[in-house]
């Protein structure tokens, strides 16, 4: 019945399901223009269940955009059931391991290199659901999904609100990704870090963290004494793993899953690093030396990864504890690092920046610099790089202002969001979220650029930038746009629900667009205009306003395999 009601709502053809679990069906259809995964529970949901859910998912749907987290798009009760649709992946990271093994003829795991950055992104996901009091409930590598080569949290089915520090439980965590005390029908607030490294151990050492869960006896008897898989790791990474899936809660880690990570990172680093020093080359049961790449966010030293309040400078060997952001910047020297305490950090007047810095904050649903003042909120104009990883960055108030400029030199941005900047219609100035400008170069990747009153990443004059798994929505006009003579790699973004459209190239720009998502815009998914060139490639323009790509006459890109509704467009 359920199946008929949808397709008759709908039209989608529920043919072969891509997939089956305890819960319900998932298939692939068309949504909106763009394929999504659909999911729906095999059995009615009871009146209990349904009061329990909805909001559930309604929280969950609210909180949504995280780059880190399979987005919901809908959900409903069809007939008794339950109906949801989301991001559709390319694949799991079990069914990704899988295909190694098999590749290789072994049962081992990933490398290290590929493993600890997507161990980092689900980690993001974790804290960000954990911080606003939603706990996943089942975190696995078959829940763990790879889009456009990122990682990503899903199938959200058992996620739950919970506020206390201890809650029922009424789903059905999976044997040997679940702590005792889960087990036992209560949750505690590690039960997703305790899922992340179990996944870790799998994808780690190809084998199951705990042995196989057809052997349940043992599985239980391992699980009670702590004695999970660490064969294949080093000392202090294996030691690392056993806290945290340790059987009594009150011993495992209690900074979060992206501190875990980070963590880990160190230890694998350090183990690395004696190792090449005595021979050169790698030693069996690691993987590789780099086990820790150089994209990890720099706070996997030997000094605690983030101050208790304030900020932690950093200089060489040099560590000091200062109270104010912008104090920390007036007194650092060229190439410092200043990591940032969770919280609010509220600048007095706009902060202008010369001198090479990297900020680094916790995570940008933990930490944002903050400022009410005119014209921006940071400007950075040295000759060195501007990097920032972590962090929100926010305009408040009703001053005209950018939230972060780039003048010259180069920027590093990497998980951060910049929001909150207001536009002046009349006199056209201030309103983006990143401003490049001059001869700005850099690379800027999995960021957020929403509700800015202009455009949420603007290029101008000579500026290149590289960017690359971000999400620009809600801004009044432009997710992302390039005038004057700027260019740069655009590739795997969403732009999404901007009030004029996803990407803009004008005057004499010439950007590269490839694989990026520009959907719900109120007008064009990407336009060309003036004597803008560049090349569209592989692009996915859907459920915009007016056309999927509208090219002015004067403007010339190159234009390779793009879909959305109405194509291509040549105006006058």
């Amino acid at each position: 019945m359920v199946f008929d009601a949808l397709r008759q709502k709908y039209r989608w053809r529920l043919n072969q399901p891509l997939g089956e679990g305890g819960f319900g069906y998932v298939f692939q259809e068309e949504v909106g223009g763009l394929w999504r995964a659909v999911k729906i529970s095999k059995s009615p949901l009871k009146s209990q269940d349904e009061a329990e859910t909805l909001p559930e998912l309604r929280a969950l749907s609210e909180l949504g955009g995280h780059p880190r987290l399979l987005s919901l798009i809908l959900y409903e009760v069809v007939a008794g059931h339950l109906v949801t649709v989301w991001e559709l992946a390319q694949q799991t990271l079990e069914g990704y391991l899988h295909e190694r093994q098999q590749q290789a003829n072994s049962q081992g795991g990933l490398p290290l290199k590929q493993l600890v950055p997507w161990m980092l992104q689900v980690a993001e996901g974790i804290d960000f659901l954990n911080q606003h009091g939603v706990y996943h409930r089942d975190i696995k590598p078959r829940n763990l999904f790879l889009v456009q080569g990122h990682a990503k949290v899903g199938d959200l089915g058992l996620a739950k609100e919970a506020l206390a520090g201890t809650m029922s439980h009424t789903g059905d965590a999976s044997l040997g990704y679940a702590p005792p005390e889960a087990l036992a029908g209560k949750l505690d607030k590690t039960i997703d870090l305790y899922g992340l490294v179990a996944s870790y151990v799998r994808l780690r050492t190809g084998q199951e963290p705990f042995g196989p869960p057809q052997n349940m006896s043992e599985v239980l008897r391992r699980l009670e004494k702590g004695e999970c898989q660490t064969e294949g790791m080093r000392a202090e990474e294996a030691a690392w793993v056993r806290q945290a899936l340790h059987p009594d809660r009150k011993q495992r880690p209690t900074g979060g899953a992206v501190a875990w990570v980070r963590e880990l990172a160190r230890r694998l680093q350090a183990a690395a690093r004696p190792q090449a020093a005595a021979s050169g080359t790698p030693q069996p049961g690691v993987q590789s030396a780099s086990a820790a790449p150089a994209s990890l966010p720099p706070a996997t030293s030997s000094a605690p990864p983030f101050p208790s309040r304030g900020v932690l400078l950093i200089e060489g060997d040099r560590r000091e504890a200062v109270l104010r952001l912008d104090e920390a910047i007036g007194r650092a020297t060229e190439g410092a690092e200043i990591r940032l305490a969770p919280g609010e950090h509220r600048l007095a007047r706009p902060l202008k920046i010369q001198k090479s810095l990297t900020l680094v904050g916790p995570g940008p649903d933990q930490c944002r610099v903050t400022c009410a003042g005119e014209d921006f909120v940071i400007k950075y104009s040295g000759n060195g790089t501007f990097a920032a990883r972590g962090i929100r960055f926010e305009h408040v108030g009703s001053e005209l202002a950018h939230v972060l400029v780039i003048a010259s030199g180069q920027i590093d941005l990497e998980n951060c969001v910049c929001r909150g900047a207001v536009w002046d219609y009349e006199r056209k100035i201030s309103g983006v979220g990143l401003l490049a400008i001059g001869s700005a170069q850099g690379t800027v990747r999995n960021c957020r650029f929403e509700h800015n009153g202009l455009n949420g990443v603007e290029l101008y004059g000579n500026a290149a930038l590289t960017l690359e798994g971000n999400t620009c929505q809600q801004n009044v006009q432009w997710g992302i746009a390039f005038f004057g003579n700027s260019t740069g790699q655009v590739r795997n973004n969403v732009c999404r629900e901007n009030g004029w459209g996803g990407i803009y190239a004008g005057e004499k720009s010439r950007p590269t667009l490839e694989a990026n998502r520009c959907e719900g815009n109120k007008w064009h998914g990407i336009l060309f205009r003036d004597n803008a060139t560049g090349i569209a490639r592989k692009n996915i323009c859907t459920g915009n306003g007016r056309w999927a790509i509208f090219v002015e006459k004067t403007a010339k890109p190159e234009l390779e395999e793009n879909e959305g509704e109405g194509k291509v467009v040549y105006g006058k």
